[in-house]
């Protein structure tokens, strides 16, 4: 309850802190349109308005793809308490060549906080002043969007194309190609071709069969043409969910000892998952009575990878217990619970557990290659049918070693009597 109501009054703090600095100033206008048919130098303004009458340091920065061909009249702003407006000027000076369409330079006026050296929750104030340059379209110009519509069994690859020059598109046609994580391109597809009247816009489509996916990003290339010219759109295909699955960990541990231990992880995904750590919990019939957390590792696509370590088991009892885990990786992905049966043995049940390994041609005491030196894999048995199990190897010892006597002692009384007869 006590937590609860800290979160909300630091949440409550914070919002006034905003709310009192978005209020603090202003820009008017927003911003300002060039439209390059009719202008190619431009000299303009704006106003920042002190709001709450108070002392502020402002910087003032460009940004943007056409900021290069804006010029400040400075770079900076001072306001005292009984300031209400300061106007700052710029000059823009357009290329020869502007780009066709939309494209943007973007005056930043940034508030200027002085460190106080305490630990003070403070809010920088950024507001901005958009300058629109609208170029000219070419008499054949084509714009695409790239999308992707998933069914059952295969996507929908559609790219939507729009006629903004000043003449009719005769023919317009879109080649996809799906590239893997190796840059490789695994499939070449082919859309409808259609024209495109001025301001027309339309639909490609091609269908890409999951069939020739693996789970994981694919990059498909959108290459539009149409009467001559060449249109790229590329973006990312992502088929099911990134997946790191644990395929392996210890099922026994020796009781009220510190143990390593070996966990195997495989990354289902075909890219590389980075900061991949387990957070595992200790239970026994439902409680929870200790949980840790793995260090963390980076896995390649489709690989297997190992984190060896020691478990803790000081002060925990033999018996059954379960080991909840949950991958984590990317600081985003978090996957289902897994649950791991584990056996904690005493030290005597553990060294038997050994020497049988050991009759049975095994070491169990290196348990560092899952599906192979695992004790686990060739034992399943708790310590009253272990003893069984060493009954009945000692039983066959026993008779083994009474059918030699007998057999012995015959060849000794055949040859004996075979003797007597010769005599």
């Amino acid at each position: 309850m006590r937590s609860n109501l800290l979160k909300i009054m630091v949440f409550t703090s914070i919002l006034v802190l905003i709310s009192s600095s978005v209020l603090a100033i202003g820009i008017r206008p927003a911003f300002t349109s060039i439209d390059s048919n009719e202008v190619t130098q431009l000299e303009g303004s704006f106003w920042v308005i002190n709001s709450n009458n108070q002392n502020l340091n402002l910087e003032i920065k460009l940004q943007g793809e056409m900021s290069q061909y804006v010029e400040l009249d400075i770079g900076s702003l001072s306001f005292r308490e009984d300031d209400d407006s300061k106007e700052v000027s710029f000059t823009v000076s357009l290329p020869d060549e502007v780009p066709p369409g939309n494209s943007i330079a973007t005056i930043i006026v940034e508030e200027e906080l002085i460190s106080t050296g305490q630990n003070v929750v403070s809010s920088k104030l950024i507001l901005k002043h958009k300058i629109k340059i609208q170029g000219e379209y070419p008499d054949k110009y084509v714009t695409a969007k790239l999308n992707f519509k998933e069914t059952e069994d295969d996507f929908q690859v559609i790219s939507e194309v729009e006629n903004l020059g000043q003449e009719d598109i005769e023919q317009v046609q879109t080649t996809y190609y799906v590239n893997n994580q190796e840059q490789t391109t695994i499939e070449t597809l082919v859309s409808n071709t259609e024209s495109l009247g001025q301001g027309d816009h339309k639909l490609l489509t091609s269908t890409l069969s999951k069939d020739l996916l693996s789970k994981g990003e694919f990059e498909v290339v959108a290459k539009v043409e149409y009467d001559g010219n060449i249109v790229e759109v590329i973006k990312t295909l992502f088929y099911g969910k990134p997946e790191v699955e644990v395929t392996y960990f210890n099922e026994y541990f020796t009781a009220n000892e510190i143990n390593p231990y070996v966990m195997e992880l495989l990354n289902k995904w075909n890219e590389k998952v980075e900061n991949v750590f387990v957070d595992i919990e200790v239970k026994k019939d439902d409680q929870n009575i200790g949980e840790f957390r793995t260090k963390s590792i980076d896995i390649k696509a489709f690989a297997r990878e190992k984190i060896e370590d020691y478990y803790d088991a000081s002060g925990i009892e033999k018996g059954e217990y379960v080991f909840s885990m949950v991958v984590n990786f990317w600081n985003t992905y978090k996957m289902d619970q897994q649950d791991f049966e584990v056996t904690l043995l005493n030290k005597k049940d553990q060294e038997e557990m050994n020497l049988v390994g050991a009759a049975m041609g095994k070491d169990n005491s290196d348990d560092t290659n899952p599906g192979l030196n695992d004790p686990v894999s060739t034992t399943d048995m708790d310590s009253s049918s272990l003893s069984k199990v060493i009954f009945i190897m000692l039983t066959m010892v026993m008779v083994v070693g009474l059918a030699l006597i007998i057999l012995l002692r015959r060849k000794r009384d055949d040859g004996w009597e075979k003797e007597q007869r010769d005599y």
